[in-house]
């Protein structure tokens, strides 16, 4: 089902793309750069393999998962939602003020306007593959816990 989502923002992306040249689009430097400001933040929160772990509970490689690893996981997804949407507006308004420097040649303010445009839109992209797995995630916590107190209290009975 995930890849029901990946395929629509593919569909979304060439149907606004078909009057323009896909091409425009494309900026490797942009979508490096968010990435490398991503990774390292996922790195040192310690939550990397978390982040690994939450792929294979959400498309369904890994069935037996303890609340503790699908809460991880799902902080550890939550956190790269946030970490794509802060880095591609961080990236989007340097390369602004960089651009807005240039602007003794007003021909190029477009285009280069548009490239810094889509750090933010490659962040946001990012963001918007990563909540599906959010929701899986969140859905495999709820499923985990007890429907009602009353099978609560027959748990706690039972411990004792």
């Amino acid at each position: 089902m995930y890849f029901i989502s990946i395929l629509a923002v593919i569909l979304v992306t060439v149907i606004l793309t078909y009057s323009v040249s896909l091409q425009n689009f494309m900026s490797w430097p942009s979508l490096l750069l968010i990435l490398l400001l991503s990774i390292p933040i996922l790195i040192s929160s310690g939550l990397f393999r978390d982040f690994n772990n939450a792929f294979h509970i959400a498309l369904g490689k890994k069935k037996d998962s303890s609340l503790i690893e699908l809460k991880r996981a799902s902080e550890a997804v939550d956190m790269m939602v946030r970490t794509f949407l802060c880095s591609g507006l961080f990236l989007f308004l340097t390369s602004s003020l960089m651009v807005l420097h240039a602007l003794d040649t007003p021909w190029s303010f477009g285009p280069a306007l548009s490239v810094t445009l889509l750090c933010f839109i490659y962040g946001a992209a990012l963001a918007l593959l990563l909540l599906p797995i959010k929701s899986i995630l969140q859905v495999r916590i709820i499923e985990f816990m007890p429907e009602s107190e009353d099978e609560i209290l027959q748990e706690k009975n039972e411990i004792r």
